[in-house]
């Protein structure tokens, strides 16, 4: 894969309050890479300055192989969480407008238009002066604009805030088609569903800098939370089962296991990593089995990515 975005030692401050210090970044062509932290962590601020809205204090900055400062404009799509709507005109009208700036022709914008909105789900209120649309419809608006030129790179700020779960699906359908066609995507997000389904590689804004890139799997996997489920054809007897496995469960993990019951089933939860809880699980199941206890199933699962990504921000 070809290199899309490079960022070197990227400095940004604001009053005297560093934001971002010695920033680094790649994102390759045909990916997704998604930027998560708190909110005040420079997300917002790092998003600007890749789409050349905003120069940083320090380091520099390539696009395409162009520097930031100099970089065609034509590269970059971006959607911003405080973009201003321009509410006297009709959504096609934006993205027709859109698609001349870039050089289209009349007919050819004409034509674009009506296809990204279909794409976007605004084909309804496509002809509908903007001060009309909901804020979800709005952001679908924001993503067509950014899309109407058909860049190579896209910079999405929290594109699907606000959006219904269609609107959502639409757009991550639309994120995942131009990842396919080789365009590079940067993508800040607080949404973990959004981050799973659209992100090859996640990393961190912390303290200004950016940590190592990884998968959401591998972020899961690494935060160790792992749980076991055990489901009981004996529902009443939940809490006396629960009394039979609880020390056994101590025994086998040194880090301790937290015992619960959840709804209809018994769980067992640990950050003693996958092999400790496979026999913390064996334990419980032949513990269960002595005791005259009917088994329904027996289920593990990593940590959901916002339990492990709660642990890391």
């Amino acid at each position: 894969m070809d290199e899309a975005i490079r960022l070197e030692g990227i400095g940004k401050s604001y009053g005297g309050k560093t934001v971002l210090k010695d920033l680094a970044l790649r994102v390759m062509r045909g990916q997704v890479v998604g930027v998560l932290g708190v909110n005040g962590a420079g997300k917002t601020t790092l998003s600007r300055i890749v789409a050349g809205l905003l120069k940083p204090d320090s380091g520099a900055g390539w696009v395409a192989g162009q520097e930031l400062s100099k970089r065609s404009r034509a590269l970059i799509g971006i959607t911003l969480p405080d973009a201003g709507w321009d509410n006297l005109h009709t959504g096609r009208e934006l993205v027709e407008l859109n698609c001349r700036l870039f050089g289209f022709t009349k007919p050819e914008a004409r034509e674009r238009a009506k296809a990204i909105l279909a794409a976007v789900g605004l084909a309804a209120t496509a002809d509908r002066r903007v001060r009309t649309y909901s804020l979800g419809t709005k952001r679908r608006l924001d993503f067509a604009l950014a899309i109407a030129h058909d860049p190579a790179i896209l910079v999405l700020d929290e594109p699907t805030n606000s959006m219904d779960l269609r609107g959502r699906d639409l757009i991550w359908n639309d994120i995942l088609r131009r990842r396919a066609e080789g365009k590079a995507i940067l993508l800040f997000s607080q949404d973990m569903a959004e981050v799973e389904r659209c992100a090859d590689t996640v990393a961190f804004l912390v303290d200004g800098k950016l940590g190592a890139y990884k998968t959401p799997a591998e972020i899961r996997h690494l935060s160790g939370a792992y749980r076991i489920r055990v489901r009981l054809t004996e529902r009443d007897r939940l809490a006396q089962a629960l009394g039979v496995v609880k020390d056994r469960c101590q025994a086998v993990s040194q880090d301790g296991v937290q015992s619960s019951i959840t709804e209809d089933h018994l769980e067992f939860t640990s950050d003693a990593g996958i092999q400790t809880m496979m026999l913390v699980g064996v334990e419980v199941v032949n513990a269960l089995t002595k005791a005259d206890y009917q088994i329904l199933s027996v289920t593990t699962a990593p940590p959901t990515l916002e339990e492990a990504v709660a642990q890391r921000i």
